[in-house]
């Protein structure tokens, strides 16, 4: 069974509580807003509930893209995100994650600091397979 990133990525975040995955309600304009009413089940009614914490996009025009968010409202769902505009995505429907910690950043150096743990070991079975030492009816 082959796992992605992607997959890696939200298992981790979920293991984690720091998984909130939400489809936008507006499409992504060029410019610096990400608007999904649907936050507004976990912001608590609360503007700048969501400041501080990164959105990164997962699929359409800005896909990968992560942007940490500068301004929250509650009352439209409005993400305000730092850095350059986003691409327009027309008329379609990104998917987002809302996380306190950075995908790219945070969540990707664990998952390389968890390969590099466990490869030597991993490495070490297959050639011990593979040169005999271990027969394969035990494995």
């Amino acid at each position: 069974m082959s796992t992605t990133l992607a997959t890696l990525r939200q298992r981790l975040l979920e293991g984690i509580g720091d998984y909130i995955s939400v489809i936008v309600t507006t499409a992504i304009g060029a410019g610096v807003s990400v608007i999904s009413t649907n936050l507004k089940e976990y912001d608590g009614g609360s503007d700048d509930y969501f400041n501080g914490w990164y959105c990164y996009i997962t699929d359409k025009a800005n896909a990968g893209i992560e942007r940490q968010v500068s301004d929250y409202a509650t009352a439209t769902g409005t993400l305000t995100v730092r850095g350059a505009n986003l691409t327009d995505d027309v008329a379609n429907l990104a998917t987002v994650w809302v996380c306190r910690h950075s995908v790219l950043q945070i969540i990707d150096k664990a998952i390389n600091r968890s390969i590099d743990e466990i490869y030597p070991a991993f490495m070490a079975i297959c050639l011990s397979i593979s040169s005999g030492l271990i027969p394969i009816s035990l494995y």
